[in-house]
């Protein structure tokens, strides 16, 4: 599944992000730093900006699977 996360470089958006790569997914990492992420295999980065133009955001989502992503949907069991 192809799936973005918005915060990517924060606490939460981090361990999203490793566990949607854990799991094989491609991701696209939205932050306003998008440096602070180490690059790898199967993670794009993306500068963007959640409180920024909704449009300009909306854009960055054109193309991935939709919908909310909790913390709980993605820890170990």
């Amino acid at each position: 599944m192809k799936i973005a996360i918005i915060g990517a470089t924060g606490n939460v958006g981090r361990r999203i992000v490793d566990e949607a790569i854990h799991r094989n997914h491609d991701v696209t990492g939205i932050a306003r730093d998008p440096l602070k992420l180490t690059p790898r295999n199967k993670l794009k980065l993306i500068q963007g900006d959640a409180n920024g133009d909704p449009s300009e955001l909306g854009k960055l989502f054109f193309g991935h699977a939709s919908g909310p992503v909790r913390w709980r949907d993605y820890k170990s069991s």
